[in-house]
């Protein structure tokens, strides 16, 4: 259990990180920016390609840096496992200039 929940946490982290950066930066933490009546209409909501995009990418830094029973990463045989806080930060770099292309595509 504590091997897959390990795996779980690099997930986590990019997801908090697309989630408080939404909140924060892009709504500028208004809650009423939120559209709640709209949660049902897809041509309304955001793609989503721009969370999606950056919490694949940052896989790309993050396998290097995870330290588990079953993989260790070669920066994380030096570092020790470092994955959550690799994928916290570099989804948010990711993020947000996906992001604010994204809204500039889809008017959204």
């Amino acid at each position: 259990m504590s091997d897959f929940l390990s795996i779980i946490s690099s997930w986590c982290a990019a997801w908090l990180s697309v989630t408080v950066l939404e909140h924060l930066y892009f709504r500028r933490g208004d809650f009423d920016s939120y559209n709640i009546s709209a949660w049902a209409t897809r041509r309304v909501l955001p793609a989503g390609i721009a969370a999606i995009t950056a919490s694949v990418l940052q896989l790309g830094l993050v396998i290097p840096c995870i330290d588990h029973v079953w993989f260790t990463g070669p920066i994380a045989k030096h570092t020790g496992d470092i994955g959550f806080e690799v994928a916290l930060v570099f989804t948010a770099i990711l993020y947000v200039p996906f992001r604010t292309f994204e809204r500039r595509w889809c008017g959204i």
